[in-house]
C-alpha cells in the first residue's frame, strides 16, 4: 500500500490489492489470555485453545498434547511471525513464578513451553494415576475425624 502526501496536507492512500484488511491486522481486536493462577489453570488452557483457534495457530496446542515430546509444528504450518506472538501472547499471563518455572524452555518452542506450564499442574505418570484411583477408591467418611457439621441457621 502506497501513501502519497499532496500539497493540501492531507493524505491519501491508493493500494494494488482489494481493500480488505486480513484479520491479524484489525485494529482494536487485540486478544488476551487471563492471568495464569494456581487456580484457573483448567479455564487458562480453554482460552487458550480458543485464542490459538482464533490466530490460526492451534495446530501448536495439538502438538501440545501430543505424548511425543518431541513433536514440533513445522515452519510451514505456523509462520515464525505466528510462533513469536503465541509465545508472547502466553507468557505475558504467566506470573513470575511460573515464568521462573519455565525458564529453561528455548524461546520460540511454543509446543514445549506449553507442555511445561501443564506439567506444572498434572504429573500425569501412572505411578500418581494409580495413587490418585486408589486414594479416590478408599475414601470415606469414616477416615475424617475434623469433620464438624454447622446448621445454616
Amino acid at each position: 500500500m502506497r501513501t502519497t502526501r499532496n500539497t493540501s496536507g492531507s493524505s491519501s492512500s491508493s493500494s494494488s490489492s482489494s481493500s480488505n484488511a486480513s484479520p491479524e491486522k484489525s485494529s482494536g481486536d487485540k486478544l488476551k489470555l487471563p492471568k495464569l493462577a494456581d487456580d484457573n489453570f483448567d479455564v487458562w488452557e480453554i482460552q487458550l485453545q480458543n485464542v490459538m483457534f482464533c490466530e490460526g495457530t492451534e495446530a501448536l496446542y495439538e502438538a501440545s498434547v501430543d505424548p511425543d515430546a518431541t513433536t514440533r509444528v513445522g515452519d510451514d504450518v505456523v509462520s515464525d511471525v505466528r510462533r513469536r506472538k503465541t509465545w508472547a501472547l502466553i507468557t505475558q499471563s504467566l506470573d513470575s513464578k511460573m515464568i521462573r518455572n519455565t525458564a529453561s524452555v528455548k524461546r520460540g518452542e511454543v509446543e514445549l513451553l506449553i507442555r511445561s506450564i501443564r506439567n506444572q499442574f498434572y504429573r500425569a505418570t501412572v505411578a500418581n494415576r494409580s495413587y490418585l484411583r486408589n486414594k479416590l477408591d478408599s475414601c470415606s467418611l469414616e477416615d475424617t475425624k475434623t469433620l464438624k457439621c454447622t446448621s445454616l441457621s
